[in-house]
């Protein structure tokens, strides 16, 4: 049998809860009504913050750069919102730009299963 990490605030509650199980908590503890597309448009407005965990250890690469301007290469055919989530990009989402950045050198390895981003710009322009 696996073990659940809990949130020691409150004990029935796990500390990790897909974006389904979290629209179930959410329609069950709340009046109010919520779907898997709504907490996926608040995380692009970044009123929320996904992680994303990861089975495997990650491994990153760096991004290929000319002129301070990302070296686009291939691009990718693929209506999977999953799939579009995973490239962590807000342009890439919303304006179903599905370039992707060259990269480049060495794989950087990752010390955590879990990375946590916002997938929109803030007011000044970051993430």
């Amino acid at each position: 049998m696996y073990s659940i990490l809990r949130d020691a605030r409150n004990s029935s509650m796990p500390v990790w809860v897909t974006i389904n199980e979290t629209v179930d908590i959410i329609n069950n503890l709340t009046i109010h009504a919520v779907k898997f597309s709504g907490l996926c448009r608040f995380a692009l407005y970044g009123h929320i913050t996904l992680s994303v965990y990861f089975q495997s250890q990650l491994i990153f690469l760096r991004v290929s750069m000319k002129m301070n301007n990302i070296i686009q290469t291939i691009k990718v055919d693929t209506e999977n919102i999953i799939t579009r989530l995973c490239y962590l990009s807000s342009e890439y989402i919303i304006n179903n730009d599905n370039r992707l950045a060259g990269t480049e050198g060495d794989y950087i390895p990752h010390r955590r299963h879990a990375e946590g981003t916002a997938l929109a710009k803030n007011g000044r322009g970051e993430y």
